[in-house]
């Protein structure tokens, strides 16, 4: 899920605002007053934060398989600029990082220490937030789809025994009766990641269950998205986009999320057909 970040205030505002305090301030129109100054550095601030958040967006297109290089229980990954994206069987697990701004001192434990070279460190602000698979089948299968051409090599030190090669590379993946009769599918699509349920004639709705871990909060809004707070801004998922298509044709059914409490949110549909599988894109109804 988890496909837009944005800051409460629009960042294109931000940057606006900013050039034009500039640019009064260099035709000498007035002297910055202190509180002008302090106004004018929160607001680069959080244009830096807004274009963290929206730079994590723009994600490869393909899936990496774990052989090794990565921990388990991770399957697959998607890593960015800014942040990663791990799959495990019974999670989905958001990275970001914000490598432009100041470790903020109020906030321990969002501060963490990663290596960025081999012989070099860098200090760096994150948060993790964890989709978790709440009630997933314990057997359900996890696996890619669409395999590519392209492989990953990554040579670490230098003992060739360590090394990896030949990593396999997927367009998709899918969770596989992650409840009965229920799979999850991801893709990547203009940089977005694309989440997609499907529900056959013997899954139940009712069943599914996303909760979310290291978020501030998450609500859904007046326009049935979901928002997700977090200490770098506000993760935007669209409205839950449902269908059933038969002969080609798609029937859109109502749908929205539900949350089943303050951490965990679920869904609720209209009337369906009973004879044919439901369709519930994360991505809106592109």
């Amino acid at each position: 899920m988890l496909t837009r970040w944005s800051k409460t205030a629009p960042g294109a505002w931000v940057v606006i605002l900013i050039a034009l305090l500039t640019l009064g301030q260099a035709c000498g129109k007035k002297k910055q007053e202190p509180a002008e100054q302090e106004a004018q550095t929160t607001e680069a601030q959080e244009a830096q934060k807004t274009q963290a958040v929206q730079a994590y967006g723009k994600l490869p297109l393909s899936f990496t398989e774990n052989n090794g290089q990565v921990a388990e229980p991770v399957r697959f990954y998607i890593r960015g600029s800014r942040g990663t994206v791990y799959f495990t069987p019974q999670e989905v697990v958001y990275d970001v990082v914000d490598r432009t701004s100041q470790p903020d001192r109020k906030r321990p434990g969002e501060e963490r220490l990663e290596m960025a070279e081999p012989d070099t460190t860098m200090r760096r602000r994150g948060v993790v937030v964890r989709m978790r698979l709440q009630g997933a089948d314990p057997d359900l299968v996890l696996e890619g789809t669409d395999e590519l051409a392209g492989k990953v090599n990554i040579f670490r030190g230098k003992d060739p025994d360590k090394w990896k090669t030949n990593i396999r590379t997927f367009g998709g993946i899918v969770y596989r009766d992650l409840y009965p009769g229920i799979d999850l599918a991801y893709r990547g699509q203009g940089g977005r990641l694309v989440p997609k349920l499907t529900v056959s004639p013997s899954g139940r709705v009712e069943d599914i269950a996303f909760r979310y871990q290291g978020a501030d909060k998450i609500w859904v809004d007046d326009e049935g998205c979901l928002r997700i707070e977090t200490a770098l801004g506000t993760i935007t998922d669209p409205a839950p986009y449902c269908y059933q298509e038969k002969d080609g044709q798609k029937r859109e059914v109502k749908g929205r999320y539900r949350m089943l409490d303050e951490n965990t949110v679920g869904f609720e549909v209209g009337k369906l057909k009973k004879k044919l599988p439901l369709i519930i894109s994360l991505a809106g109804s592109q």
